[in-house]
Formats: structure tokens, C-alpha cells, sequence
């Protein structure tokens, strides 16, 4: 898969062990706490960690704590590894629903490739059990404007997404019907779905370096965020009335 990756124009980093704080993707900018410190919180309250969160999706703290052991854990039925075999997701946008879909992926039992270095969020995941290949573009400028790169790569991969999830990307004029259409027209076959927009999130746990207060913004990870990423999968696992995509 890796070299599939890279040769669709990828950059690519295997992250082995997804759920180890020594192999933490990023460092924490302002020493405001260790990974370790973050992976123990949620553990101990029964949920999952990545290694691929970022700092400023990240909290420690009472107040966080508080709200892990009041937020119901994810639904391990609604992960990547739910769909039939086989089965492609390409997904786009911006921070806040990098946020979303991560969530979704840390959950799943897959193989991680970090793609395009420390400036993105992008991430592929691969469900080799199931042959699942989800592609996470994420405030990643060199691809999320330009469908048409998006479209080669997937050529490249000889794979074409079933299911398309489409969230708000920062500083683009397009609108979200006009994404849709463009890639209706670029991948007949899929699904998409219109998943945009920060109001997708919670408002009641920030992280962005506030430990969980009630506000708008970057929401703590993991959290309770959990049930706008099971949202989105009942959304993707539900076609709608004369699509193509079937189950098996």
C-alpha cells in the first residue's frame, strides 16, 4: 500500500503503533503536557488514543476528566472496518472535520499512513482484513483544491471511492454544491455526502490549549466528539433510495 501511496504522488509515513505515546506523530508545542500524560486520561476512562491527534485537539485536566467519565465511549459498530469489503472512502476538508473522521479511524482496527508531513491532517487508512481503503485529505492545500489531482491519484491506487464525505475547506470559494458536482462528475459511481460546516462538532469540551472549557472550536480528542464521528458513519452506511453503492 505504501508504494501504491507514493505513487499516486504521496508523500507517506507508516505509523506502527497508533496507539503508543512514544510514537506520537507531533510533538506538544509550549511543554503544556506529554503525550503520556493525554493517552493515560483517556485510557483510563475507557477511551481510545492516536497518535496522530494534534496538540491543539488534545486536554488535560479535572474539567476533561470529568467529562471522559460522562461521554459514553465510541460505538466499535460504527468503525471504518463496518463497511463491506472492499470498499473506498475518500474524504475532504478542514481541521474541525479532520477532528470528526479521525476520531472514526482511531477506533478502527486498520494500518496508518501519515500523509504529507507535519503541515497536514491527512491520513490513510487501510482495513486489510476487509481490503477498506479510506483516503483522508486534510487542510492539505497540494490536493483538497484541485479534484482533478484527486481524481489521478485514485487512478493511480486503481481504486474509485464508493463514498465521498465532503467537509468545509478553509480558504476555498467553492461552494459545497459545487464540490459535489464536480466530483459526481469525476466519480459517477460514489455516494457523497455533505458533512460541512463547524456546527458538525460539539460545544462543550474546547481543547485548542483551553483543557475542555464549554466553548465553540477545536474539541478535546477523545471526547464527545464520538458521537458526531458515529454520525457521519450512519450517514455513510445508509445510501440513499437508488443509489448504487450496496451492501454486500
Amino acid at each position: 500500500m505504501q508504494l501504491a501511496l507514493e505513487a499516486a504522488g504521496f508523500t507517506t509515513m507508516l505509523l506502527p503503533d497508533v496507539k503508543d505515546p512514544s510514537s506520537a506523530f507531533r510533538e506538544v508545542r509550549n511543554n503544556a503536557f506529554t503525550w503520556q500524560q493525554v493517552s493515560d486520561l483517556a485510557t483510563s476512562n475507557h477511551h481510545a488514543w492516536c497518535s496522530f491527534y494534534r496538540d491543539n485537539w488534545s486536554c488535560v485536566g479535572a474539567r476533561y476528566r470529568e467529562v471522559l467519565r460522562s461521554t459514553v465511549p465510541y460505538n466499535t459498530s460504527l468503525t471504518f472496518a463496518s463497511f463491506p469489503r472492499n470498499t473506498t472512502i475518500y474524504a475532504e476538508g478542514n481541521s474541525y472535520f479532520g477532528e470528526i473522521v479521525m476520531t472514526t479511524m482511531c477506533n478502527t482496527d486498520a494500518d496508518f499512513w501519515k500523509l504529507d508531513g507535519v503541515w497536514t491532517n491527512s491520513i490513510v487508512a487501510h482495513v486489510r482484513s476487509k481490503n477498506i481503503l479510506v483516503v483522508l485529505l486534510d487542510n492539505d492545500d497540494l490536493w483538497v483544491k484541485h479534484p482533478a489531482k484527486v481524481a489521478r491519484a485514485f487512478k493511480v491506487l486503481r481504486r474509485q471511492p464508493d463514498l465521498i464525505a465532503l467537509g468545509t475547506i478553509n480558504f476555498d470559494n467553492r461552494s459545497i454544491e459545487s464540490r459535489t458536482n464536480d466530483y459526481k462528475l469525476r466519480f459517477p459511481g460514489a455516494r457523497i455526502v455533505d458533512y460541512s460546516g463547524i456546527h458538525r462538532l460539539p460545544r462543550n469540551c474546547r481543547a485548542d490549549f483551553k483543557n475542555c472549557v464549554p466553548h465553540a472550536g477545536h474539541q478535546c480528542l477523545p471526547g464527545p466528539t464520538a458521537r458526531s464521528s458515529e454520525q457521519l458513519i450512519l450517514r455513510l452506511l445508509s445510501p440513499a433510495r437508488g443509489a448504487s453503492w450496496r451492501y454486500d
